[in-house]
């Protein structure tokens, strides 16, 4: 019982706004242009063509190159990850095949 008004209140506060609402008036946003963030934005310089390969090598540290060969070297490419899709299906049709019946995963 005494969390029954305070969760009361709570609810009370998520009540919709009626048909006869009306924005209030906000004299100073019709002039608004968005302020330094607008400026920032228009002289940000324009991407003119797409980052390389290797765009992890600009910011020149040599343990993120050494993590990113690393991750390249344990992680197989999408081609090898199908092909082992591939070879796993086969093997399973192989076994079924034979009389050994399927391996479900």
């Amino acid at each position: 019982m005494p969390l029954a008004v305070p969760v009361g209140l709570l609810l009370s506060a998520c009540t919709t706004l009626g048909p006869d609402f009306r924005s209030p008036p906000v004299p100073w946003l019709q002039g608004w242009n968005g302020g330094e963030w607008r400026i920032l934005a228009d002289q940000a310089p324009r991407i003119t063509r797409p980052p390389s390969d290797d765009w992890w090598r600009l910011f020149d540290d040599p343990v993120l190159d050494q993590l990113v060969t690393e991750a390249q070297r344990l992680n197989p490419g999408v081609r090898t990850a199908g092909i082992r899709i591939i070879e796993g299906a086969l093997r399973d049709r192989f076994r079924v095949q034979r009389g050994l019946g399927a391996l479900r995963w």
